[in-house]
Order: structure tokens, then C-alpha cells, then sequence
């Protein structure tokens, strides 16, 4: 199966996941997981092993390292999820509660 990721802006550091996409400077940087969308400057930027995230706004779910399932849209929504999965957040710095 022929991995699928395309980056948009300043290049992720890795590349191992598949079918990611990542618009904006470092965005998805990390690139790891597979199925997520980061739209943005530094959206989804710290992602390590989370999948089917979609982040769209600058710096959205910029901490999330192995949650699944997020949904975000917003300038720095759901900045405190960093595990957490199944989350929709929408708005300036929105984020879910505890």
C-alpha cells in the first residue's frame, strides 16, 4: 500500500503515517498518525501516533500527541487536548471540558 501524505508549507520532520494532510507552516508536522487533516499554521503540530484528527485554524489542537477522533476549528481550539479523543471544539481557544 503506497502511503498517501501531502504537505503543504515548511516540510514535517517525519513522514511514517499515511494518508495525512498538512497546510500551513509545520503543520502536522510530526506527520506519524494516519488520516488527519491539519489546516493552519502549527495545527496539529505535536501529533505522534493520533488518527483521524481534523484541525482547521491556526495552532488548533497544537498539543494533541496521541488522541484520536478530534475535531477542531478555531484559532488555538482545543489547545488542552493532548490524549484526549472523540472532542469536537469549535471557536477562538476553545477547548473541551474535563
Amino acid at each position: 500500500m503506497a502511503l498517501r501524505t501531502c504537505f503543504w508549507g515548511i516540510a514535517p520532520l517525519k513522514t511514517a503515517g499515511s494518508n495525512n494532510i498538512g497546510i500551513g507552516y509545520v503543520a502536522n508536522r510530526k506527520g506519524t498518525g494516519s488520516d488527519n487533516i491539519a489546516i493552519g499554521s502549527n495545527a496539529v503540530s505535536s501529533l505522534t501516533s493520533g488518527s483521524s484528527n481534523v484541525s482547521i485554524g491556526s495552532e488548533a489542537l497544537r498539543y494533541n500527541t496521541t488522541g484520536a477522533n478530534n475535531t477542531s476549528v478555531g484559532q488555538a481550539a482545543g489547545n488542552s487536548i493532548t490524549t484526549g479523543s472523540n472532542n469536537t471544539v469549535i471557536g477562538y481557544d476553545a477547548d473541551a471540558s474535563s
